[in-house]
């Protein structure tokens, strides 16, 4: 089996929904290296298919990808990156968005009724009358 030695290993990370997920290596190794990504995702280690080098990239990240991740360089493993992808917290701002999902309001409707001001046409006074 070729030496292989691991200068830069994948790194422990946590990232939010739909963020990319990259991890890299980096190894010196006398021979063409051979690369193989593997998962453990709860379910035991599996090859990631289609992913032959060094760096690995998930473009937008799911919850589903939480797990532990391992790269093999000519049959020798890296160290195991443990990768937590969370859920996007919402804010009291993001609450308004989240409540008009499934309505038929338009943001331009909302927009408007918030900036309807009243035209000097058909404003009042409420003062009292000078003499």
């Amino acid at each position: 089996m070729a030496r292989v030695t691991y200068r830069k290993h994948p790194m422990d990370t946590s990232i939010k929904v739909g963020e990319k997920l990259m991890l890299s290596v980096k190894t010196l190794s006398a021979h063409k290296p051979t690369i193989v990504w593997e998962a453990d995702l709860g379910k035991g280690w599996v090859t990631i298919p289609k992913v032959a080098t060094k760096d690995f990239v998930i473009k937008k990240a799911k919850e589903g990808h939480t797990g532990n991740y391992r790269c093999s360089v000519n049959g020798v493993a890296s160290r195991v990156a443990k990768v937590q992808v969370e859920e996007v917290q919402l804010t009291e701002n993001d609450e308004s968005l989240e409540n008009l999902e499934g309505t038929s309001e338009s943001v331009e409707a909302i927009e408007s009724t918030e900036t309807e001001t009243t035209s000097p046409e058909t404003e009042t006074s409420t003062e009292a009358p000078t003499e």
